[in-house]
């Protein structure tokens, strides 16, 4: 097709092997859906772009509009580490690449009890979780992310995709 463009991510894990439905967010161009997505598990469309899974072999192919100019993939999966890949370019310029590999590092949890000030337990409660994305080696604009998670009925919460490069995580 003479408007579109194949576009590859792989995800590994720090081992060097496949991570197979990790979550991915893919934003801009917004508008992609299940045909742009081809031999993965499409999730949804979100405001901001597609949701779909990596599949056994850790990848999303890509049929992305020549057009584009930027495009940003956020990757998420419990025991490790979110990622934000970010590819800048004008059209089918060298800047977005054809395909992108990237590695997720390994997560460590963290968690805790929300109560009153009587220590009774506040069940149903937001907890703001807040860290940083392993980025791609030549983007050096830092981004965070601001998760949010609920308390459960004992007021506890937790938290698993935090990278072990990171040793705090700021929580309101």
């Amino acid at each position: 097709d003479a408007t579109h463009r194949t576009f590859r991510l792989t995800v590994k894990g720090p081992d060097g092997k496949p991570v197979p439905n990790a979550s991915c967010e893919i934003r801009e161009p917004v508008g992609l859906g299940r045909e742009h997505i081809p031999g993965c598990t499409f999730e949804k469309n979100g405001s901001q772009g597609a949701f779909a899974e990596t599949n056994e072999d850790g990848e999303i192919l890509l049929s992305l509009p020549k057009k584009f100019r930027h495009l940003t993939i956020i990757v998420e999966k419990t025991g490790f580490g979110p990622y934000w890949a970010k590819c800048f370019g004008y059209g089918v310029s060298p800047g977005i690449p054809s395909e992108v590999t990237i590695e997720l590092e390994n997560a460590w949890s963290v968690g805790g009890s929300v109560v009153d000030k009587a220590g009774t337990p506040i069940a149903d409660t937001k907890v703001n979780v807040s860290i940083d994305y392993k980025m791609l080696p030549n983007d050096t604009d830092p981004v965070g992310l601001g998760a949010v998670v609920q308390t459960d009925e004992e007021g506890k919460w937790r938290y698993d995709l935090v990278p072990v490069s990171q040793d705090y995580v700021q929580v309101t």
